[in-house]
């Protein structure tokens, strides 16, 4: 009688558990995915997929430095004016690097800042000033970089890059042929 006793509380939890099932699941939502699926729950604190920095860059990175400007991919260069493109890039590597160190240097530490107990105003005020200033100099590097080869193209060069520079950026189909 005791084993028959058992067996039928068990199937009573048995039962209880099935009838119970389905409320437990809608109270979960409907079409919820699982915790942590989409990048946004339980210890997973980064962005979802398709958002932030390219695989294998560092957030807030500078552009890759030392590389020619984009816009001259479709222009033909002569083999001496790549050997002075190459020059003008080589001579500002240094400069270039160093102001995209300053800045990452300054990011870091206002991300550090932001994320600490200890936040002040003005060590933030300082940081940014700091970030500010490298970046304006990079820029101030860029426009020099720009000039410096511009001023080695040829006029014929000049007008395909002004006529492109027009169209918008990276339009070359409406420039005459070379």
């Amino acid at each position: 009688m005791a084993k028959s006793f058992s067996s039928i509380r068990a199937g009573i939890v048995a039962m209880a558990i099935g009838a119970l099932s389905p409320v437990m699941v809608l109270a979960e939502g409907p079409g919820l995915p699982p915790p942590g699926a989409h990048g946004g729950c339980e210890r997973d604190f980064g962005p979802p997929p398709g958002f932030g920095p390219p695989p294998g860059r560092p957030p807030m990175e500078p552009e890759d430095e030392g590389r020619p400007p984009p816009y001259l991919m479709h222009l033909m260069l002569s083999d001496e004016q790549q050997d002075k493109v190459f020059s003008i890039l080589h001579e500002a590597a240094p400069q270039l690097r160093e102001q995209s160190k300053a800045i990452r240097k300054a990011r870091d530490a206002l991300r550090a800042l932001g994320q600490s107990a200890d936040f002040a105003a003005a060590d933030a005020a300082r940081l940014a000033q700091t970030a500010g200033t490298a970046e304006g100099q990079l820029a101030l590097l860029h426009t020099r970089i720009d000039h410096d080869i511009y001023a080695i193209l040829t006029a014929d060069q000049r007008s395909q890059l002004t006529i492109a520079q027009k169209n918008g950026p990276h339009r070359f189909d409406d420039m005459p042929p070379r």
